[in-house]
Formats: structure tokens, sequence, C-alpha cells
């Protein structure tokens, strides 16, 4: 799991938006997948961070989800305090 702050304030449909339409939203029965467990908003009610469990049977592919969240999610740096 992996707190990510991003550039920009988003929507949390947004978010499920981007990682659904990435093929990467983790669905009950798949192998892998990242679901977000917590969101972080700003006054307007944005997310500004998110906390991201990354799922899968190998760890190389776990690490290898974190970043492919990285490049479909407008991330700020490489992981926010955990």
């Amino acid at each position: 799991m992996r707190n990510l702050r991003f550039d920009t304030p988003l929507t949390g449909s947004s978010i499920l938006h981007a990682l659904r339409a990435a093929g990467r939203h983790f669905r009950p029965g798949a192998a892998t997948g990242i679901l977000p467990i917590n969101f972080n908003r700003d006054r307007e009610g944005r997310v500004v961070k998110g906390q991201f469990l990354c799922l899968g049977r190998q760890e190389d592919r776990v690490w290898d989800l974190l970043d492919e969240a990285r490049q479909v999610l407008p991330v700020l740096g490489d992981a926010d305090r955990d």
C-alpha cells in the first residue's frame, strides 16, 4: 500500500475511471489490480491524496502496478508519507 499525492486535485470518480480505463482497477477474482482504499479531500471535496493497495501474486508485479498508477494518474513525486 502506498499513499499517492496528486499534482492537481481530482474527483474520486475520475480516479476510478482512469484506473478502469487502463485496466488496472482491482476487481474481485482478478489476479492483480489497484484498489483505492482511502481518499483525503480538499475543501471543495476533490482528492488531493489517496491510499492505494496494489494486489498481485508476485512482488515484482505489485511494484509494476505502483509504477502504472503513476502513469495513469497525475502523481506528485514518488510516494507520500505512508
